[in-house]
């Protein structure tokens, strides 16, 4: 299996996936950038199968995505720098005692 993107328009290939005993195969790839893909499968065959091959054309978006920190204490951090932040939990809350009568 091989696929081919923007990034590697002669192809890269995958590794090798298990055929399922009714024929079907699944696999997770996670492309380098968005865009179109060309995927091929091919199957070299056994005893019991003919050889097969199949391509397909997908497109994957190239949107970007956003992430905005807002750290008021001016720490700069380098690129690829873990950076955690402590959780804060939301105030107490206090509930005004009932009143009776009138």
């Amino acid at each position: 299996m091989t696929r081919a993107d923007v990034e590697n328009p002669v192809g890269t290939a995958l590794p090798p996936v298990a055929v399922m005993p009714d024929g079907t195969y699944s696999f997770t790839d996670t492309p380098p950038t968005g865009g179109t893909l060309t995927c091929k499968v091919t199957y070299a065959g056994d005893t019991d199968h003919t050889p097969a091959a199949a391509t397909e054309q997908l497109t994957v978006s190239r949107a970007a995505t956003a992430l905005a920190l807002n750290k008021k204490n001016g720490n700069r951090y380098d690129h690829g720098t873990d950076v955690s932040s402590p959780r804060t939990s939301a105030p107490p809350t206090r509930t005004a005692p009932s009143r009776r009568g009138g």
